[in-house]
């Protein structure tokens, strides 16, 4: 099994939040709620989250060690997404062999899809669609993102593995290409939409929705100058909250005012989403923001930390309640359905901690504690961090031997750790600035 992602970064509760605001989206889109009709957009935050934080996590370890460290970066890709993801697809056929047999041969067909990242092309190339308007959806139909996101994890890192250990190219060319990559992407979306036609080969296509994840590349290609530049005063901080509330405004503005009918997604919409995500990433990653500090507050914090496995479940558990159900007392059962959710999220999460050495040895870090290997498990030793408390506040606050302008975000399973610009160079097990929370580990993807 690979070793635990090393100590050498900060964990961003911002962070989080986002992906709690995101996820929220998500389950009101598939509860029905009307005031959440464009919902679904929800997954277009997580791509533009991911394409940062990955791309974080890549530059510094090619700025650290030389090498992308890819068998590493891989492995820890699948541990924390496959045993989660194999869970719900055994509980989705197991009920499916027990309540709707007929359906079994082509639900296996889509876990098998699902359990190889290729749900999205597996419903495009089958003619499946993701807009069912009578039948509604099915439990596994919303497992296309994730494919879409690992299918990113393994090009993206091919890509920039050319781009710097190839060809060498400067990382002004490298943001160009990928500038470039980004536009042809969301021109692809917009040219493959027709009034009247079915959108699922706009929606769910890798190539169509790469632009929301490269947007967030982008963003992460040119933080080693521009995140320090923001979070060196006080106004330049102001600034960068309110270009960050002006992203959040925005992003619910699209949630609230398109639906899954609107072609407005496809010719700018998921654009305008894309940017937006990207203006709130930098609010958050920027050291001592006020919205870093809001989004990192509770419940927002912990319900990103379960972002992935609230995922996971939302719409299994939505399908196995009756859509005459849900019409008839929507907010009732949409309490209700949420709240079986947010169990099984819980459970399933506390599951991959008890049964995976490296989640626990996380959990002994979070708290400032040393892992003890000494014991048959991995035990939390006496802490190494005084957890000493200093000026300024925000998600940036929270860090436990960060090293300077480094990226360590693994997301997925997720550990959620940012390029924060600290002031200084710390050794190991020392705290920095802030409390003690270390890098806690998050459990989305996306």
């Amino acid at each position: 099994m690979p070793r635990p992602v090393g100590e050498e970064r900060s964990y961003l509760p911002g962070l989080d939040g986002i992906r709690a605001l995101a996820v929220l989206a998500v389950l009101g889109f598939h509860l029905g709620f009307p005031q959440m009709a464009g919902g679904l957009l929800g997954v277009g935050v997580f791509f533009t989250l991911s394409g940062f934080l990955i791309t974080r996590i890549l530059l510094s370890s090619w700025q650290r060690t030389g090498t992308l460290e890819l068998r590493r970066f891989w492995l820890a890709r699948a541990r924390r997404l496959l045993p989660a993801l194999a869970v719900v697809l055994t509980v989705v056929l197991a009920w499916t062999a027990l309540s709707e047999r007929p359906l079994l041969a082509q639900r296996g067909e889509q876990a098998a899809a699902a359990a190889a990242y290729v749900a999205n092309w597996h419903t495009i190339a089958v003619g499946e669609t993701y807009f069912q308007r009578f039948t509604g959806p099915g439990p596994l139909d919303h497992l296309w993102s994730l494919s879409v996101e690992e299918q990113f994890y393994v090009v993206w890192p091919l890509l920039l593995l050319l781009a710097f250990g190839v060809f060498r190219l400067r990382r002004r060319t490298l943001v160009m290409l990928t500038l470039l990559a980004a536009s042809l992407s969301f021109v692809l979306l917009a040219v493959l939409v027709s009034p009247g036609f079915d959108h699922t080969r706009a929606y769910e296509g890798t190539d169509t929705r790469a632009g929301g994840i490269l947007v967030g590349a982008l963003l992460a290609l040119v933080w080693d100058r521009l995140g320090p530049a923001l979070g060196s005063s006080r106004v330049r901080r102001f600034g960068v909250d309110l270009l960050g509330v002006a992203g959040l405004v925005g992003i619910g503005w699209l949630v609230a005012h398109t639906d899954d009918y609107s072609l407005g997604i496809y010719r700018g919409g998921i654009l305008l989403l894309s940017v937006c995500t990207a203006a709130v990433v930098a609010a958050v990653a920027v050291p001592r923001t006020g919205l870093g500090f809001l989004l990192g507050r509770e419940p927002l914090r912990w319900l990103g930390e379960r972002s992935y496995a609230i995922y996971l479940w939302q719409l299994p558990v939505i399908v196995a309640v009756s859509s005459a159900t849900l019409d008839a007392h929507r907010y009732l059962w949409g309490a209700l359905v949420t709240a079986t959710v947010l169990v099984l999220a819980e459970l399933l999460l506390a599951a991959g901690r008890g049964s995976d050495p490296s989640l626990r040895t996380r959990r002994c870090l979070a708290t400032g504690a040393a892992p003890d290997r000494r014991g048959a498990e991995p035990r939390c030793a006496e802490p190494r961090c005084a957890g000493r408390r200093g000026a300024g506040r925000g998600p940036a606050a929270d860090a436990c031997s960060p090293a300077p302008h480094r990226a360590r975000h693994d997301v997925g399973g997720r550990d959620v750790c940012a390029h924060v610009g600290a002031d200084r160079r710390r050794e190991p097990g020392q705290c920095g600035d802030g409390d003690r929370s270390g890098c806690r580990r998050a459990a989305h993807p996306t």
